[in-house]
Formats: structure tokens, sequence, C-alpha cells
């Protein structure tokens, strides 16, 4: 959502072009600072411990486009939520998909992510573009954080059958 859909919000919004370009500058910034911290602390605890706490964030930072008032202080604030999600999910997922992998499989298995991943921002795009038309922005983003919340505890619920026998 952030990459695909947070532009032609904002656009919709009213925002400018530089104040977007910012806001998601700062995210990309925000991200590259917090990468190297945030990856050394997952790799004790093991990929699948914090998947569904990244995605519990990032469902907040999609509410915070829906419910904070003012397109521009939503935003930056959803931008900012999103990048501390962002930060554990982009440092989680490779790892947890190369210890999925079979021996021998981890590029198939990483090529198949990116497949997904791929696709999502698509359907992204696709999905919220769809209910805005219908209803409005602020019931894209919420139907976004209502199935990213539900993922999170997916996620957490079966971070336990990952974790590797002791």
């Amino acid at each position: 959502m952030l990459v695909t859909v947070t532009p032609l919000y904002a656009t919709a919004r009213g925002l400018g072009e530089s104040y977007i370009g910012l806001v998601l500058g700062a995210n990309s910034i925000l991200v590259a600072a917090l990468a190297l911290p945030v990856a050394t602390r997952i790799e004790a605890q093991g990929p699948f411990r914090l998947l569904g706490a990244a995605a519990a964030i990032i469902a907040a930072a999609l509410g915070c486009f829906a419910l904070i008032p003012g397109a521009a202080a939503a935003l930056l604030i959803g931008t900012v939520v999103y990048s501390f999600g962002e930060v554990v999910f982009s440092s989680a997922v490779p790892a947890g998909v190369a210890r999925l992998a079979p021996a021998g499989r981890r590029g198939a298995y990483q090529g198949a992510w990116t497949l997904v991943a791929s696709l999502s921002l698509g359907s992204a795009l696709a999905l919220s573009g769809a209910i805005s038309k219908a209803a409005d922005w602020p019931s894209a983003w919420l139907a976004c954080a209502v199935l990213t919340a539900a993922a999170a505890v997916a996620l957490h619920s079966l971070r336990q059958r990952f974790a590797p026998a002791a």
C-alpha cells in the first residue's frame, strides 16, 4: 500500500508532489538507518518470532491513513509508523523464506516470494482503487488494515510452528 497507493491517496487529498516525495523519502531513510540494528536483533531471535508484530504495526499504520484527520498529518504519521513495521518485516521475511526452503531450493523459494510481493503491489493498487471509488479512501485504508491485522494474528499464532527444534 505504501509504495503504490499513498501517492494516489495523497494527491486525491490535495497534497503536493514535493510533500509526498519528502515523506516517502523520509521512509526510505528511516528504514535504511534502522535496517542493520533491527536485522541483527531479529537474527538472534529467529525470523518468525516478530512477523506478527510487524504485521500489527503495519495494520496500525494503515489505520492511521484512515483515522487521522488532515491528509498531511495522516500521510506523515502513517508513513513513520509503517516504516517501523517495514524494517522488521523486510529483515525477517528473506531469512524466513530461506529457512523454509529445502536444501538447494533457496533461490526458487526467494523467487516465489518476490513474485508474491510483486503481485501484492498490484493487488493493493487494484483493491484500494476499487474500494475508494465505491466508498472512499478511509474505507480502502480500513479494509486493508483489517486484512493486515488478520494476517498479524495468523502470523503470531503460527510463529512457534516454524521455530527450529531445540
